[in-house]
């Protein structure tokens, strides 16, 4: 088993997947959990001025929480990312940032009543504006 820390805020947020994966594959590592008053400090000691970042077995920090997900897919476990369905993995990972784009914003935002959900209307939005290829995509992927 390899050492792993993963560092990101206390929120689901761009780590969450990697967190998941790492879950999945069964792999034991340090979440590292950042207070949102700790960042200005830690912010300029970072590689790039964001999180999350990933240390494996005590070598230089990785950035970028997608490549993460794909190392941890495909170094971890042999039916996270597949070889034989590489493309299909990939596909539902750029459908999954698409809807990421149009709901994320919105997902720690308070609507105006109790029952507003902003994010929600924005997923819906995406949605809507989007319903063929997404809809494809998703049933494509959960069919096979």
């Amino acid at each position: 088993m390899h050492k792993i820390k993963l560092t990101y805020f206390d929120i689901e947020g761009a780590a969450e997947p990697t967190r998941l994966a790492l879950a999945l594959a069964g792999q034991e590592y340090e979440d590292d959990r950042v207070n949102f008053s700790d960042w200005p400090e830690m912010k300029p000691k970072t590689p790039y001025g964001q999180l999350p970042l990933m240390t494996i077995d005590d070598g230089p920090v990785k950035t970028q929480s997608m490549a993460m997900l794909r190392w941890v897919g495909a170094t971890l476990s042999k039916s996270l990312y597949p070889l034989d369905k590489i493309y299909d993995v990939e596909e539902a990972i750029g459908v999954i940032e698409d809807m990421n784009k149009a709901w994320q914003p919105g997902m720690y935002l308070k609507g105006e009543t109790e029952n507003q959900s902003i994010p929600c209307v924005n997923f819906c939005s995406f949605i809507s504006a989007h319903p063929p290829s997404v809809s494809f995509s998703y049933v494509h992927w959960h069919a096979t």
